[in-house]
């Protein structure tokens, strides 16, 4: 029999791969840059450290690679996901899928698990509406 937690943790899977949960409702991402491309991927500067290598969260690895992109800019446009699909430990690759992006161009990233996200980083940004309130993560990295 399945546990309850498997079962949410699957239902949350299959809405946000079905997109039933816009971006613009998930609380988590990371901004990112650009630092290199090539023909198949933009490198980010954001990678392992930062967006874990958790495929989904509680074992769940049906998303695809290691989380959802978009670019900032109005020229690139927030409709088309890119997916982050190769780590390494300080940087992501993430396919370009026949768009172009330029080193110094900004991502927001949706990264599959969030928990680990947040242990991996010493500081966040809480953003609402125009206001934007840093908070320093006290017990970053602190598992035992």
């Amino acid at each position: 029999m399945e546990s309850t937690e498997k079962r949410s943790a699957t239902r949350r899977k299959e809405r946000i791969r079905a997109r039933a949960v816009p971006a613009s409702r998930v609380a988590l991402s990371v901004i990112s840059t650009v630092v290199s491309t090539n023909d198949r991927y933009a490198i980010v500067d954001a990678g392992a450290k930062t967006l874990s290598s958790d495929r989904g969260a509680h074992g769940v690895d049906g998303l695809p690679g290691f989380g959802r992109a978009f670019a900032l800019d109005a020229e690139n446009g927030r409709d088309a996901a890119l997916i982050v699909e190769k780590l390494s430990e300080e940087h992501g690759f993430v396919g370009l899928d026949g768009r172009r992006l330029e080193p110094g161009d900004r991502l927001q990233i949706f990264p599959n698990h969030a928990c680990p996200v947040v242990n991996l980083t010493r500081r966040f940004y809480l953003y609402s509406g125009a206001a934007t309130e840093g908070q320093t993560v006290d017990a970053a990295a602190c598992v035992r």
